[in-house]
């Protein structure tokens, strides 16, 4: 729906076509492939995304019963606002929501300083980073790491704790120096790997939270 995305809609549209309009905003909840990478999770969040479809269509039904372009005549799409709202006013769900949202944010601040399977990359999974100088990818996770020990609300979060002692425990191996093999085709530097351990990173952040509750309201 053209604008929905930008958390308008134009009241025209609804005014003339109410059933419609209500049709394509619960077309435009579900059909969040288009903002997915493909990538799975922890890379793709689709029930976070789907809850926040949710709010964006709860808002603009709000604006709609609260505005002067109510009618009578808007009663389809006006319907959307009684599940959308016991959606909206579950705190549990709510709460979980805003954590989900909250270590997404810190989930890809720490991928981009490791460079692994970043946003828009054409390897997708396969793109493990080692193609990026060490060295920098080392001083991007200081930074990281100094950003979160240092934030007075992440900082005293087990869940972050966890994750800056896993850190920690794999530094060296992480970035250590590369091996230099002498072989038949001739001298080859190898990147040490610590195999799942930038995935236990990443799973500790976001541990414990989920939003598909909110499919059982639909």
């Amino acid at each position: 729906m053209a604008g929905i995305d930008q958390g308008h809609i134009d009241p025209a549209f609804i005014n003339k076509m109410p059933a419609t309009a209500a049709y394509a905003a619960i077309h435009w909840i579900f059909d969040t492939s288009s903002q997915l990478e493909g990538y799975g999770f922890p890379f793709d969040c689709p029930h976070m995304l789907f809850y926040q479809r949710l709010k964006v269509v709860h808002n603009l039904v709000n604006l709609i019963a609260d505005s002067h372009c109510y009618n009578i005549h808007n009663k389809p799409f006006l319907k959307l606002w009684q599940p959308l709202t016991r959606v909206m006013e579950d705190q549990q769900l709510k709460n979980a929501a805003r954590q989900m949202e909250e270590k997404v944010k810190v989930f890809n601040k720490l991928r981009k300083a490791l460079s692994i399977a970043v946003s828009k990359s054409k390897k997708g999974l396969s793109d493990d980073g080692k193609e990026a100088d060490i060295k920098t990818i080392e001083e991007k996770v200081i930074t990281f790491r100094q950003t979160v020990v240092t934030d007075e609300t992440l900082s005293q979060k087990d869940d972050y704790k966890k994750m800056t002692r896993q850190i920690d425990k794999y530094w060296l191996k992480l970035f250590a120096d590369p091996i230099n093999v002498n072989t038949p085709k001739g001298p080859v530097s190898i990147q040490p790997s610590v195999p799942i351990t930038y995935w236990n990173v990443f799973f500790v952040i976001l541990n414990g939270v989920t939003v598909k509750k909110a499919v059982l309201y639909l």
